[in-house]
């Protein structure tokens, strides 16, 4: 069985094409120029031969992904499954840089996959086409998405509307929520998500733990680990009868910002937040207070002095919940299901320690 895979040398996609290989055949990795050292070392890493794991020159943001005539028509009707992982998921980046990967990459991913006459196009999207949505949104919902305000939760939304109108091959959707690090090694590339709270857990370790600390729950977060995301990604995609599918890749049980920051300060051996406020950031009055110039210019100081880009903060806020009933009936019987955070939260914060905290060697 032969694949064809886009972001193949990010994050998630590296541990894809272990996953793939493991299967046999042949895995093809969209591979720019510059990146070519990048996919050297993994195939390195993964102990892949030139046979097996072969990079195809091209770039997400050109025409049929920019491949030559010469490796379309040696690919044309080779391609069993074709994995579009490649995204933009940069909060700093512009509008305008996230509208090209995102969405016109998915239109020249699917416009490729037709050329090559790929046999399932397998889309990496994310829970950030729902939007803001408040309530529960199934796997089966996408026109009702709302508050699509950010950049991000716009352009996922959008690329994901150009593989359903635009896609002529058979084709599965995944919306992974918060990726963290692996849950054996915790593994992650870089900070993100929960892990713009761990300099303060830090801080938190130095004091009693008899101390009433006060906490604010506002918001919900969705937490996976890496490996359930590529283990749920794997195993789907090579099941039949799924076409035309959207899997959430999500963990059924979801936190609030205190309830989150207390696992993690557990695994620190941190004083755990105990005071907790509830405020709903969409409502009034808490809405119209955090619009002020100069409340919202303060914020942006103290984020910023936080290292957590002001988008992030936003993006705390979320209330959605996200069910995920057909992701856990694809994935009945297999033994691949979504570990709790308590068990992995020790090893989350081991590795952001010793590679990815920023005081260290100071």
């Amino acid at each position: 069985m032969n694949y064809f895979v886009t972001g193949g040398t990010g994050f998630v996609g590296r541990f894809l094409l272990e996953k793939l290989l493991a299967r046999g055949g042949r895995v093809y990795v969209l591979t720019r120029p510059a990146s070519i050292s990048k996919f050297d070392a993994i195939r390195e890493r993964l102990s892949a031969n030139n046979e097996s794991l072969i990079p195809i020159s091209g770039d997400l943001t050109a025409p049929r992904l920019g491949l030559s005539d010469s490796d379309i028509q040696s690919l044309r009707g080779q391609v069993d499954h074709f994995f579009h992982v490649a995204a933009i998921y940069d909060l700093s980046a512009s509008e305008k840089q996230q509208r090209a990967a995102n969405v016109e990459g998915t239109r020249n991913a699917i416009e490729c996959a037709d050329v090559l006459e790929a046999g399932c196009v397998h889309h990496v999207s994310s829970v950030a086409v729902s939007g803001m949505y408040l309530g529960t949104f199934r796997e089966d919902m996408f026109e009702e998405a709302e508050n699509l305000n950010n950049a991000y939760y716009r352009t996922k939304h959008d690329s994901e509307a150009v593989l359903r109108k635009e896609c002529r091959r058979p084709w599965r959707i995944y919306r992974p929520s918060g990726i963290v690090g692996h849950s054996q090694t915790g593994v992650i590339d870089k900070i993100d998500g929960p892990y713009y709270s761990f300099p303060m857990i830090e801080k938190l370790r130095s004091m009693p733990r008899w101390l009433p600390i006060p906490g604010v729950n506002a918001g919900s977060l969705n937490l996976v680990p890496v490996d359930f995301v590529v283990a749920a990604l794997d195993y789907i995609a090579h099941q039949p009868g799924l076409d035309g599918g959207c899997f959430h890749l999500t963990n059924p049980r979801q936190y609030n910002a205190t309830e989150m920051t207390n696992v993690f300060a557990e695994a620190a051996g941190a004083a755990p937040l105990s005071s907790r406020v509830t405020l709903n950031p969409m409502k009034p009055p808490i809405s119209w207070l955090i619009s002020l110039p100069p409340v919202q210019h303060l914020g942006r100081k103290l984020v910023e002095r936080m290292g957590m880009p002001i988008e992030a903060l936003k993006m705390m806020q979320w209330e959605t919940q996200y069910d995920c009933s057909e992701t856990q009936r694809a994935l009945s019987g297999s033994g691949i299901e979504v570990p709790a955070l308590e068990s992995y939260a020790d090893r989350l914060w081991d590795y952001w320690q010793q590679q990815l905290d920023p005081e260290q060697g100071q």
